[in-house]
């Protein structure tokens, strides 16, 4: 077919740094070899999917970003002939805690004795892992999502084998980091490496002062908190904040785990300490949090138990299981502050968690004069078309005592 001015810019833009990408051209073109090894640019494989349509070509590609990946993986490793060495990058990869240099994937393909040229393999990537300092990311979560799902067909990676990878170094190391090894044990599902682990030597291990405390931050799996556990037993320890392992499994959302906590003893019970370092905190700093990124700002708050960490980090699913699970003096109970979990929600505008603190018979009677200084404007509309009235229109009403 012939092309005009307009569409050879717009092919211009495309990168042709391989021989496969002029065969591309061809085919989905219909361009001859004189114009398709004249192009110049910047862009991929996947970038005939706009000249195509802009050239008038007849071809239908997919919007589906599944069948998109797919088409892009079958080009980039000759449907799957070139992929064996990528496979075992992308395991490790999605196995990892955090993003991996390549310097740590070298390593853990020579300890399992894997000959393979990692830059070979990354050169091939290129388009979907991200380098930056040597350490390696996706380019999306979509690409995460897809890679670990049955969707990628012959492309799809085995997590679990990922995390015996990884968890196989970490017990060669000395010392050995504790809490990520429990994590990648738990996950490979490997019951070998499950007896290794408890048998290891704590001279052996990275100190950690509080080891699951610091499990529970890192990751949600009540797999690796039981298998810690093995090694740690007391799960009522408090940390330098003042806080159990439960505690911060309530302000995290992890309710798996605290379901396993729960095994332990009782846990839900727990009530922070106001001490000395927190008697300052009042209303304002309340407030005054709703308006910074935060995530550890419960570690200031004195008096809460756990429903009130859960209400105030938003942890909806949190929230209703500790409901079923409470009596309702601790449904009400007051904070340091002064503040219910049902007046919490009302202060940081969670309209849904109030909803749910209600069907529990939560006291929401000073919840009008919270939501107005919380400037929770979807809290009062609500109030507004419920007909809900309140008694109390300020902290300390001159109607009744609230």
């Amino acid at each position: 077919m012939e092309i005009n001015h307009a569409h050879q810019f717009l092919i211009k833009k495309l990168v042709l740094n391989d021989s496969q990408n002029v065969r591309d051209i061809e085919q989905y073109l219909g361009v001859n070899s004189k114009h398709a090894n004249d192009l110049h640019g910047t862009q991929t494989f996947l970038s005939a999917t706009l000249i195509t349509e802009t050239t008038g070509n007849s071809f239908s590609f997919t919007t589906k970003i599944e069948e998109i990946y797919e088409d892009n993986f079958n080009h980039l490793f000759e449907r799957g002939a070139h992929y064996s060495a990528a496979k075992y990058i992308f395991e490790i990869m999605t196995a990892s805690l955090e993003p991996i240099s390549i310097t740590d994937i070298e390593k853990i393909l020579r300890h399992i004795k894997v000959k393979m040229h990692v830059n070979d393999a990354l050169a091939r990537m290129k388009s979907i892992v991200s380098t930056n300092d040597d350490t390696l990311s996706y380019i999306h979560q979509s690409f995460y999502d897809w890679i670990t799902s049955n969707r990628s067909g012959v492309y799809q990676v085995n997590q679990q084998h990922g995390h015996n990878l990884i968890a196989d170094l970490m017990f060669s190391r000395s010392p050995r980091p504790l809490i990520d090894l429990a994590i990648h044990v738990a996950l490979a599902e490997n019951t070998t490496l499950r007896k290794r682990f408890k048998k290891i030597d704590f001279r052996n291990a990275e100190y950690e002062t509080y080891h699951l405390h610091s499990l529970v931050k890192k990751h949600h799996s009540p797999e690796a908190l039981s298998l810690l556990q093995t090694l740690f037993l007391d799960v009522h320890v408090l940390d330098s904040h003042y806080e159990t392992v439960a505690f911060i499994a309530a302000a995290l959302g992890h309710v798996d785990q605290l379901k396993f906590l729960q095994t332990k003893g009782d846990v839900l019970s727990f009530k922070k300490v106001a001490n000395a370092s927190t008697l300052e905190v009042n209303e304002h700093i309340l407030y005054s949090l709703k308006y910074y990124e935060c995530k550890t700002c419960y570690k200031l708050l004195p008096g809460f138990n756990l429903l009130h960490v859960a209400v105030f980090n938003g942890r909806f699913e949190m929230v209703k299981y500790l409901l079923e699970n409470l009596n309702q003096a601790a449904i009400d109970s007051k904070s340091g502050t002064g503040l219910k979990p049902i007046e919490l929600s009302c202060l940081l505008c969670y309209l849904d968690i109030y909803k749910l603190l209600k069907q529990y018979h939560a006291n929401d009677s000073r919840c009008e004069f919270w939501s107005t200084y919380g400037n929770c404007i979807n809290m009062l509309k609500y109030f507004r078309e419920e007909h809900i009235t309140f008694d109390c229109i300020s902290k300390k009403s001159r109607i009744r005592r609230c």
